[in-house]
């Protein structure tokens, strides 16, 4: 099984070949080979579903995470209704999990409550949901100078296969979080493991409206999009495009 989160896979070359690190990684940042510097399982699941992969989804091929706040109950309904939706696991074995942290907000954590009872797609652990706590829940961040952090990947999404994700979750023990998942996650951890990185800068279209154009080549494989008005003109395109002609769902 692969697994894509909304980050994009991008693999910079470091001068000289050596790391830069900033004065916050070195006063926040540490490894060990054989000391636990983290616990792995320090937070608690609310919210969890044992089965989703094993036995609603048994034959998935690709699990996407897609990150959004707590708050931004619209968001995933969009995404739900348009490349998230549920009726492309059949053709596709492609499902969407939405990884949250808590609030202290009693009625958001009801309302977030309900929306997985409704929709079954949340995840959900018990650390606050904040920019701070990016490491433990991936959510976006603004960015940050390339040259002062390990090579790794940034940007939108990125993309990995199980095996690897089952080994970089090991090594976490034996690193101190770093607040800025990306860098942490698929650069600390990812170096520790001797991950292979493919540099994929090229792939990307930043104008949805120039799909046409490349559409036939494989150049292209990550789309960026900048509102929910451009989220809906690039599914419908891509419908029509393919011959998917069906009706989504009104959720």
């Amino acid at each position: 099984m692969v697994t894509i989160s909304s980050k994009l896979l991008s693999a910079e070359t470091l001068e000289n070949g050596k790391l830069k690190t900033s004065t916050e990684a070195i006063n926040t940042f540490n490894c060990s080979n054989n000391m636990e510097l983290y616990n792995r399982y320090a937070y608690q699941w609310k919210i969890i579903d044992k089965n989703f992969c094993s036995q609603k989804y048994p034959n998935l091929l690709l699990l996407i995470f897609a990150i959004t706040a707590v708050e931004q109950r619209e968001h995933r309904i969009l995404i739900r209704k348009t490349w998230g939706n549920i009726r492309l696991y059949e053709n596709f074995k492609t499902v969407v999990l939405f990884p949250l942290g808590i609030t202290d907000d009693l009625d958001m954590m009801n309302l977030i409550q309900k929306e997985q009872q409704k929709y079954g797609d949340i995840i959900q652990q018990e650390f606050f949901d904040t920019y701070k706590n990016l490491t433990i829940k991936p959510v976006s961040y603004k960015e940050y100078p390339m040259q002062y952090y390990p090579r790794h990947c940034s940007g939108s999404f990125y993309l990995l296969t199980g095996y690897l994700a089952r080994l970089l979750f090991e090594q976490a023990r034996f690193c101190t979080l770093f607040w800025i998942e990306d860098v942490h996650v698929t650069g600390h951890l990812g170096l520790r493991v001797h991950a292979y990185y493919e540099e994929w800068n090229q792939k990307i279209l930043f104008k949805w409206n120039q799909l046409e154009e490349v559409i036939n080549t494989s150049n292209v494989l990550f789309v960026l999009i900048y509102s929910p008005n451009e989220h809906i003109q690039l599914w419908k395109w891509l419908k029509n495009y393919y011959g998917y002609d069906k009706e989504i769902e009104n959720f």
